[in-house]
């Protein structure tokens, strides 16, 4: 098993990664800030002139639609990079998971995420998100581990035996419990 939240927080390529897209966030949030601030300003300036509305509502409109902007220019700047880095740091993970397991004689690693501190195990969301969460997901597997192709040669091979010939009518289906 691997925990990736654990490979996550403790690869040191992946913290930096982490820490150069809040680097790259900062000036965007500092511009986010000083506009909030400024529409802030704004409203109270407006509540002490009343005979102003209309003049006011136009800057704030304005504002508004510079703090819209600036949160679409924020994600078409951090979206690449976010993605690129994500792939990356997956691959490289997946990439040792498979040296270590073969390294080690594994026929297959299953990856989980979960907390890596006791506040963290504990947390309600945490125990809510292990509720709603479904299995391991394979890291790495040997050939052979995978029995999809098996499972569905069995299954239509059943389907096989009791499909109807093409252009029958399906038999009727007596629900269960029905007395015959």
């Amino acid at each position: 098993l691997l925990n990736l939240s654990h490979v996550l927080k403790n690869y040191q390529k992946a913290v930096v990664l982490n820490n150069e897209l809040k680097d790259l966030a900062n000036p965007f949030q500092q511009r986010a800030k000083s506009k909030a601030t400024q529409y802030e300003s704004i409203v109270k300036e407006a509540q002490t002139k009343p005979d102003q509305r209309e003049f006011y509502e136009k800057q704030l409109r304005q504002l508004k639609r510079e703090m819209e902007d600036l949160s679409n220019e924020t994600q078409q700047a951090m979206a690449k990079r976010q993605d690129d880095a994500l792939v990356l740091i997956y691959k490289e993970i997946q990439d040792a998971c498979q040296r270590v397991a073969m390294s080690q004689g594994f026929d297959m690693v299953f990856s989980y995420n979960d907390a890596t501190t006791s506040q963290e195990y504990w947390s309600p969301m945490n125990i809510m998100r292990k509720l709603q969460q479904g299995g391991c997901t394979p890291l790495y597997f040997t050939r052979g581990m995978d029995i999809s192709a098996d499972v569905v040669g069995a299954l239509n091979q059943a389907f096989g035996r009791t499909a109807p010939a093409p252009g029958a009518a399906a038999p009727a289906v007596t629900p269960v419990g029905a007395g015959a």
